[in-house]
């Protein structure tokens, strides 16, 4: 019987440590992606702070936001392409954190 168990626990065991590392494999690939993309990407939490970012937000924005205690915008003012200002409550960034909807062919600058 306490051999079965041994058995049992190794398992759960070596399931956990496979679980785990393939959590990190994903972890690992979503940051090399993340800082290969050739635009500026952030990713935020519910609240707006942000939680990851790569190199070309941090020219965007002109400075190194602190994760996970900045929240959403790194830029002040933002425009359309057209050059008008775009007020800050119709950003893409709020309507995504407003209706929880992700916005797609959005250009700001």
């Amino acid at each position: 019987m306490a051999h079965q168990r041994s058995n049992t626990y190794e398992a759960e065991l070596t399931a956990s440590k496979r679980a785990e590392e393939s959590l990190h494999e994903s972890e690992e690939r979503y940051r090399a992606l993340l800082a290969s993309a050739p635009m500026a990407v952030f990713v935020c939490d519910r609240d707006a702070v942000i939680q990851h970012y790569n190199r070309h937000a941090v020219d965007l924005w002109g400075r190194e936001p602190v994760c996970q205690v900045e929240r959403h915008c790194g830029s002040v003012k933002l425009w359309l392409p057209d050059g008008t200002l775009l007020p800050h409550a119709q950003s893409p960034i709020v309507e995504v954190l407003r209706t929880g909807t992700s916005t797609l062919n959005v250009e700001v600058l």
